[in-house]
């Protein structure tokens, strides 16, 4: 008897050295290079699976607290606001960047396969164009949360792998700048559809990372690959670019950047994160919702079934009671665009005067509660997705909005030393929020400024960590910490803070330099890879 053995190749995928061989081929590549922006996978072991990078940002911070219905062994934001964070559960930006840098550096080493067809010309640009912007978005992301990270531009090739070493962050900046610079060159000033970026979400991105590096490490240039520099005065020429030629404005209401219903895709938005609301349901896998809106909406909401406002959350990064006073003008629009209080939300699911203390449907006390929450991604109810309500929230992440740039170009010249134009840029931001101009400005009231108007989008801490860099750690220490803390109660105590003052102590550790841990699992296997100090 004999047998014959059919010889199938994998049918499921396609090998890179016979795929890249067409424009529609590299665009589909480029699409798989776009996926991980908005991945929320934390690891693969840990029984917390889901994850706001934007959330977590925020919980760094002097803004919010890491909250939750109880204190947990594995919750990422709780270990994020009291810096301690888990080399097990630091793996999510790490895998989600590198994943995207090894799909792109796939894309770039293939690119001279891609047969380009006449009229194809300005297709092929934007694709290899918006793959540089990628890599460089990731290294970016990585370089801001762990500092020493592994440099590779070209694919892994079998166990080359076992070799990375971390290189000097300020080469892989320069790398950075390099692909970013090059990006400029070939991407469109439109997006080319949505979940596309143009080059001036690229530019954009670009100011932030010059913004970080230079105030960080006390460098007055971003360095490039050549030796030369992207200085000051490049920035001001490229935040003055992205003013007057993007096409992006200011809504006229602040609160519209945040409507659940009309929010996604608005003319101030310059790099959106794309969510939608049709993904299955479970726990495990990939999720394209965002989790930030079920994260941080108020733990007791009842959602539509009750013809309620918002629905239940699990009430994570809750503001602190300080941030009520932030807003230095009464007029103000963004504080109540931006803070939701316990009371609104039991007064949009009880009965028209609903009496605080005999309601029938009160929100639920957690762990550091305030009696705040975050008005601007939360558990609209308007929006509560029909399958998998964990997860699913349809609601794009505004990852950097023309205000965002406005102000950026304010302390662009403010360090230059032109005062004036400085005000004229961050007048327009508070104008739109109706609150009076200022007639001054140095960088303690800029960096007010920037908070009251990004407050609990995920930009903060990294803020603080800029404006005074690593020689000046201890101040940054001085803003987060919170000892010996006396709780602000109220008469109903579900209202204001009802937790022990322990509850609420932060000890932010200066040896970390306000850096993640290298994830375990990359320690494991790569002998060479030294963990952050601090851990």
């Amino acid at each position: 008897m004999s047998c014959d053995y059919l010889d199938i190749q994998p049918n499921d995928r396609i090998p890179s050295s016979q795929y890249y061989n067409s424009v529609d081929e590299a665009y589909q590549a480029l699409l798989g290079a776009y996926e991980p922006i908005r991945t929320m996978k934390m690891n693969y072991v840990d029984a917390f699976p889901l994850f706001s990078i934007a959330l977590f940002s925020e919980c760094m911070s002097d803004n919010v607290n890491g909250g939750a219905n109880k204190k947990q062994t594995n919750n990422p934001y709780q270990e994020a606001n009291q810096f301690e964070m888990s080399p097990i559960r630091s793996e999510a930006f790490w895998r989600r960047s590198y994943n995207g840098i090894s799909r792109v550096n796939s894309l770039l080493h293939n690119w001279n396969n891609i047969i380009v067809k006449q009229g194809e010309e300005a297709k092929a640009d934007n694709i290899l164009g918006e793959a540089y912007f990628l890599r460089a978005h990731y290294y970016y992301e990585l370089l801001r949360m762990y500092e020493n990270v592994v440099l590779t531009t070209t694919p892994i090739d079998g166990t080359s792998w076992r070799n990375y070493k971390q290189e000097d962050p300020h080469v892989v900046y320069a790398q950075a700048t390099d692909d970013y610079l090059k990006s400029f060159e070939l991407m469109a000033d439109q997006e080319p559809e949505r979940g596309r970026m143009s080059v001036f979400a690229s530019k954009a991105e670009l100011l932030k990372m010059f913004l970080f590096y230079t105030g960080y490490y006390g460098k007055d240039a971003l360095p490039r690959t050549d030796g030369s520099e992207f200085t000051l005065d490049n920035a001001i020429a490229l935040a003055d670019d992205i003013y007057l030629n993007s096409g992006k404005k200011l809504l006229p209401n602040y609160a519209d950047n945040f409507d659940p219903l009309t929010s996604n895709w608005n003319d101030e938005v310059l790099l959106e994160i794309p969510h939608v609301d049709s993904g299955l349901p479970g726990w495990t896998g990939i999720k394209s919702g965002n989790i930030m809106c079920r994260a941080s909406g108020p733990w007791g909401g009842k959602g539509k079934a009750f013809d309620a406002t918002y629905a239940d959350g699990w009430a994570n990064g809750v503001p602190r009671r300080k941030l009520l006073s932030l807003w230095d003008d009464p007029n103000d629009e963004r504080k109540n665009a931006t803070i939701l209080t316990a009371q609104e939300v039991e007064e949009g699911q009880n009965e028209e005067g609903f009496d605080p203390e005999n309601t029938t449907y009160p929100i639920k006390i957690g762990w550091q509660h305030t009696g705040l929450y975050n008005k601007k991604y939360s558990t609209f109810a308007s929006i509560q997705p029909s399958i998998a309500v964990n997860l699913n929230y349809g609601m794009n992440y505004h990852a950097l909005r023309f205000a965002d740039v406005i102000l950026m170009a304010g302390e662009l010249y403010l360090k230059k030393g032109n005062t004036g134009k400085a005000l004229e840029y961050v007048n327009e931001v508070r104008v739109r929020a109706k609150a009076s101009p200022l007639t001054t400005l140095n960088e303690d009231l800029l960096f007010a400024e920037r908070n009251r108007e990004l407050a609990l989008e995920g930009v903060r801490y990294h803020d603080l960590l800029r404006r005074y860099g690593q020689g000046n750690l201890n101040t940054v220490k001085s803003i987060l910490d919170v000892q010996n803390y006396t709780p602000e109660t109220d008469e109903i105590d579900r209202y204001g803070e009802a937790g022990k003052s322990e509850d609420y102590e932060i000890d932010f550790k200066i040896e970390q330099r306000g850096f993640l841990p290298i994830p375990i699992v990359e320690l494991d296997v790569h002998p060479d890879l030294k963990q952050n100090d601090g851990y």
